[in-house]
């Protein structure tokens, strides 16, 4: 037993000793989209504990597992999916889309990036999914630890957990934290907090002919475009 006394606690801290080194890109992006940094951190945790060079078996690639369809939507190069900026600036865009789309409602964010907003809609809330149902669950009991720092009692105590966990979020939605303004490396004040906006019909973009080095994903990948508009640098949204 005494091998393993030192190694189980390390295993249980690493995700937020290795948390540290992205801390300021988190931060800076989740201010800039108008999110709760720990709604990312909790989303970061669960789709890769923090590794920029995890690849899941549908193509999903780096820190917050975004699939290069999603990237170049959001503005972002496929091939810098793996550097740890790039790809958190496409996984705060994408999760400001799904607030705005959702009307701030976290199951619905959450199951959006999971499976896409087209099977959210589908099934008028969280997709009867395994996969799906685990994600917005796990996700949720991370961020509500982020942010009450303790662990909320699971077993029994579903409701608690959704009632903190929403109370958090929408808190978070209509507080000035949102709406607090960071400056960038080039000296510029940034963007504006979320509007929860009337969500728009979404319909999934026709199939063009790809582009020589462009790679073609299966209809059935994770985080499937499901749309056919995108946000500018600006947080405005843009039709494709």
């Amino acid at each position: 037993m005494k091998k393993y006394s030192l190694f189980i606690p390390l295993i249980l801290f690493m995700p937020f000793a290795v948390s540290a080194q992205f801390d300021s890109l988190i931060n800076k992006h989740a201010a800039l989209q108008g999110l709760d940094p720990n709604l990312v951190r909790a989303v970061m945790v669960q789709e890769s504990t923090y590794n920029p060079n995890a690849t899941s078996n549908k193509d999903a690639r780096g820190l917050m597992q975004v699939i290069p369809a999603t990237a170049i939507q959001m503005g972002i190069s496929p091939k810098d999916l793996y550097k740890p900026e790039p790809n958190i600036i496409a996984g705060t865009r994408y999760l400001r889309y799904l607030t705005k789309y959702f009307n701030g409602n976290l199951d619905l964010i959450l199951a959006g990036y999971n499976a896409g907003p087209g099977a959210v809609e589908k099934y008028k809330g969280i997709p009867p999914y395994k996969e799906t149902t685990k994600y917005v669950r796990e996700v949720k009991i991370r961020y509500a630890r982020l942010n009450n720092g303790e662990s909320p009692t699971i077993k029994g105590g579903s409701r608690k957990l959704e009632q903190s966990t929403l109370m958090v979020y929408g808190s978070w939605l209509g507080s000035g934290k949102k709406g607090q303004t960071v400056q960038t490396a080039s000296n510029q004040t940034q963007a504006a907090p979320i509007k929860v906006v009337k969500r728009v019909e979404v319909k999934d973009a026709q199939p063009q002919e790809p582009a020589a080095n462009t790679t073609v994903f299966s209809s059935n990948s994770p985080q499937r475009s499901g749309f056919v508009q995108t946000l500018d640098e600006n947080g405005n949204f843009v039709t494709l």
